[in-house]
Order: structure tokens, then sequence, then C-alpha cells
């Protein structure tokens, strides 16, 4: 029984039963005894006769709480006996007020139990913002009706999902949520980690200093439990690889899924070093690093001489030679130094001002002197021959040497000699006397000759005649 307004809450929009206690007072029977609500109508009693000090409960089960403060007055009316029809009224009271309803959100892993903490924010009337890790419980509150949403903050290195579920089988989503009186919204916010792992691979693993072509192969793996957009390849050498070879970003790479490109690039360096190259993969806030290396194998120089001579034979009495002497750098790629001009000969050899020991020839480059010197020797015996050698190094002290000869071949010269003959008189006294005879036998050549024989048509034989 409520005696004063404002009554107790109701919930707006709930069933209330009223009941109407009649009780006849009177020493008298009454009859035709008929209960009516001001505002609920008539009411259903188990009878309309009440016998003095009699009473009975009317009741009107169809009501519903209407919002705000509420007053009904209950008349019942009753026939005595004799005389006028006797009456009585009571009022009654309710506040009504609108029924709260829950939005409940809960954190979910992926893989589970993680300890990060997510943020969250909120709009609507007293929904307020809280932080959510997979382990604490739910964030549960109590709101009037209205529209709300939540949202997550976005956390560097994770995937957010959400899926909402309505009490009432209203259709909801995080950012837009009706809730409705008595209404409870459930809603899952389920974090996937995100992780990319990227391998760098290099084909051949080693090109001679000298260079060669290299193709890299990049593969970026995707070991999240959801899909991720590969948005970034970069190579710290080689810069953005979007559009070089096959490597085209951006790409969605599903969960355990993988993107694979390769491209194609000319190195070269110093012997013994190595090319180092690191790609950078960023796939949905995430990234990894690999790196691959191309080490530098040594190409040993090469280098070709030659030795020329101005002629191939002179008289066995000499002549002048000119020997010319060409060094050729017969490397690809990369210089030499001349590190010594020699000659089986005649020794060190001191060049001339472009082509000398320090002399850097380029890679094909080719450098020549000459000398010139007299040459003699027998037509009998051997002939001239010499052998040139040169050494030249590269830029990694390796060195390269070559030789060349020539022979120089000895013509054969003649030999020349002049007879005089003279008598110690022209003449004579009859019948005759001693005459003395001198030979002389000269050697007009360049080189001695030796006298085999000499004879005299009128004395003959002349060897052991005089001298």
């Amino acid at each position: 029984d409520v005696e004063e307004a404002l009554g107790p809450e109701l919930y707006v929009g709930d069933t209330v039963t009223w009941q109407y206690i009649v009780q006849n007072i009177g020493n008298v029977k009454l009859t035709n005894i008929n209960v009516t609500d001001n505002i609920e109508g008539s009411a259903i009693c188990p009878k309309a006769i009440l016998q003095p000090g009699e009473d009975m409960t009317c009741e009107i089960t169809d009501g519903v709480v209407a919002v705000g403060q509420y007053e009904n007055t209950a008349t019942v009316v009753g026939t005595p006996p004799t005389g006028s029809n006797v009456t009585a009224s009571d009022s009654s009271w309710y506040y009504g007020i609108w029924k709260k309803g829950h939005i409940i959100v809960d954190k979910v892993t992926n893989p589970s139990g993680d300890s990060t903490s997510f943020n969250f924010t909120t709009t609507g009337t007293d929904y307020v913002g809280f932080t959510l890790t997979d382990t604490t419980p739910p964030n549960d509150q109590e709101l009037l009706f209205g529209d709300y949403s939540v949202s997550e903050e976005t956390v560097t290195g994770w995937h957010s999902a959400s899926s909402c579920t309505s009490s009432i089988g209203d259709t909801e989503s995080a950012d837009d949520l009706e809730l409705d009186p008595g209404e409870t919204i459930t809603c899952i916010f389920t974090n996937s980690k995100l992780s990319i792992d990227v391998v760098k691979t290099a084909n051949p693993t080693s090109v001679p200093e000298t260079g060669g072509d290299v193709e890299f192969t990049i593969r970026v793996n995707n070991s999240s439990a959801v899909s991720v957009n590969l948005t970034s390849l970069v190579d710290d050498k080689f810069g953005d690889l979007d559009g070089v070879g096959t490597c085209d970003v951006p790409k969605t790479i599903v969960s355990d899924g993988s993107y694979e490109c390769k491209f194609t690039k000319t190195l070269s360096g110093e012997a013994g070093g190595s090319h180092i190259n690191i790609v950078t993969a960023v796939a949905s806030g995430v990234s990894d690093t690999d790196d691959a290396t191309v080490d530098f194998s040594d190409v040993a120089p090469a280098i070709e001489v030659t030795k020329s001579p101005s002629v191939l034979s002179v008289l066995e009495t000499g002549g002048d030679v000119t020997f010319t002497f060409t060094v050729k750098n017969t490397s690809t790629e990369e210089p030499v130094t001349i590190l010594s001009l020699s000659d089986s000969v005649y020794g060190t050899l001191v060049g001339d001002a472009d082509c000398k020991v320090g002399t850097v020839l380029a890679a094909g480059a080719t450098c020549e002197f000459s000398i010139t010197k007299w040459v003699e020797g027998d037509y009998s015996g051997g002939d001239h021959y010499n052998k040139f050698t040169a050494v030249a190094e590269d830029n990694d002290g390796t060195d390269a040497s070559d030789d060349d000869d020539a022979t120089v071949d000895f013509s054969d010269v003649a030999p020349a000699i002049e007879v005089t003959k003279t008598a110690d008189t022209l003449v004579l006294p009859v019948p005759g006397g001693n005459v003395e005879f001198t030979v002389v036998v000269t050697n007009n050549s360049q080189e001695s000759v030796t006298l085999t024989t000499l004879t005299d048509d009128i004395y003959g034989d002349l060897d052991g005649s005089g001298t």
C-alpha cells in the first residue's frame, strides 16, 4: 500500500498487477460491489457481495509501467439493503524509470594469454573508457538506453577485429551500439599478433672481383593468424624495390602464406671483400629484415709481351738492330702496374717515359719502347737469341708475368785477300843469278782468314820455300 508520491521506482515497460482490497466495514450486507480505477479501468473481483466484516481482493493484471510520476485512484461502490450506495476511494503512486542496459567488452588475444594492454575509447552518456588485457575480466558497464560506441586504440604489431551480440537479437556493431532498456550487448575484441619473417638469398654467392650478375630472391612469410598487407620492400643498397625485377607492392599475404619476388644486379668489388645488402619489409605495421652476402673472388691479372727485332738477320760482321718491346694488359676489367722489365742479354731495361717500371696500364691497354743494340756473331756459330720478360701486379698485389724472345740470324760474309809479288831485281846478267821474290798476302775482310795454300806457276808449291 503506497500512501504518498513518489512511490516505488518501477521500470518503464514492465507489467504491473494492481490489487484492490475491498472490505465491508459496515453492519449490513453489500451487493453489486464494483471497483473502478480511474486510469486502469475496471478491476476483476472474485464476487460482488460482501457480508459485514468480510473482505476480498480485486485485480487488474495487464498494467504497463509508464515513464515518470504515476498516480491512479480506485473507487469501490456497493449497494446496501436500504438507502443509497456506499462508496470509498484510495490512491496509489509509483515513479516509472527506464531500465538500464549493459555493455560488456571482452578481450581475446591470439596467441592467448598475452599481457599486452589495450586501451578503449567510448562515446555515449556516462560510458567510461577502460583498459583490458587477455587475462583481465570483461568490462561491464550499466548504462541508460541510448546510442554508444566503443573502439580500441591501435597497437602497433596487432590486428584488431570485433563482433557484438545482443540479448534481444538486435544487430550491433562496436562503432554503433543502440542500447535498449534492459538489453545486454556483448562485444568481443580479438587481437592477433602480427609477425612476418623475411628471407633474402643471393645466387650466386660469389662473383669475380671484376663483376658478375647476382639474382636476389626475397621471400616474406606471414606467420600471423590473420592476413597482412605488405606495403614496403626497401633495400639499403638498391633502395625501394617496388617495380624492381618482379617485386610489386602492396600485396596481401594470407595467414601462413608468403610473397616472393626476384631482381638481378651486377656486382663488382675488391678481391677478398664482400657485398652485403639488407632488405626491410613492412607489413601491417610490423617489419623484419634479412641480409645477403656476395663474396668477391680474386681474378688474376694477365699480361702479354712481345719482342720484335727491326731485322731478322745481320751480317756476321755485325750491325745495329732495334728491338721493340710491348707490354699489354689483357685483363678485361682492372689495371696493372709494371713491376719489372728485363732482357736475358741486356739485363734490366729502363723503358721510356710511358712504358717503364711503375707504369699503370688500364684494362686492354698497351705500352711499348725500343732499344738499339749492335749485334754480331759467327755465321757458322749460333744465332743471336734473347728473351724479354715483364712482371706486373694488380691492385690486390697479385703478379702476372709473360716473356717473348727474338732471334737474329747472322749471314755469311765472303773473305777477301789481296796477293802482291815482287822481285828484288828486274834484270840479271847472262847467264843469270839469284832473285829474291817477296810474296805479301793481305786480308781485306773484317774477319780473320786462314792461309791454306801458296803456289807459284813456275816454282810450284811454295810451302817450305824460303820463309
